[in-house]
């Protein structure tokens, strides 16, 4: 799925790749069912509204907005076209919830632009615990960086 801003049709991306490792069959076998669609699921009523809350997914019928793949002892979530950063951060979450408390994820993701819009092109991290999901841009960096090199400017 392409974004497209009216004023310039260029057509923008979210593009990321990341790997969930050493899957137990348990964990494996969680994540199928998570990753299929709330309707495929035969979810109604409270149990949806409950599957909405945890997943922050609003339409359940585009759950998942990207694609994975299972390899061997592995998942891998991606896109290389349009994906929901949300959607992939809150099944690690979850996941990791679950499954492995202690542990943490950190993902990276790229927005890109096909024409060169200056606003096109960023991105930033994810970084996922069991307890929170930070997201940290490309964009907080440069301006938290811009705000040091003009102090020292100024200071002479």
């Amino acid at each position: 799925m392409k974004q497209k801003r009216e004023e310039d049709m260029a057509d923008y991306y979210t593009h990321f790749s990341t790997k969930l490792e050493e899957l137990t069959d348990t964990e494996r076998t969680w994540l199928e069912e998570e990753l299929d669609s709330p309707e495929d699921r035969g979810l109604k009523g409270n149990k949806l509204r409950m599957w909405e809350k945890r997943y922050g997914a609003e339409e359940a019928d585009s759950w998942p907005e990207f694609e994975f793949v299972f390899t061997g002892n592995d998942l891998c979530l991606y896109c290389d076209d349009y994906g929901n950063l949300e959607h992939v951060a809150s099944i690690i979450y979850e996941f990791l919830r679950k499954f492995r408390k202690k542990d943490y994820h950190i993902m990276e993701w790229a927005m890109t632009c096909s024409k060169p819009d200056p606003d096109g092109f960023t991105g930033g991290a994810i970084v996922i615990t069991a307890k929170e999901v930070e997201y940290l841009s490309m964009s907080d960096l440069i301006v938290a960086k811009t705000a040091e090199l003009e102090a020292k400017k100024l200071a002479g």
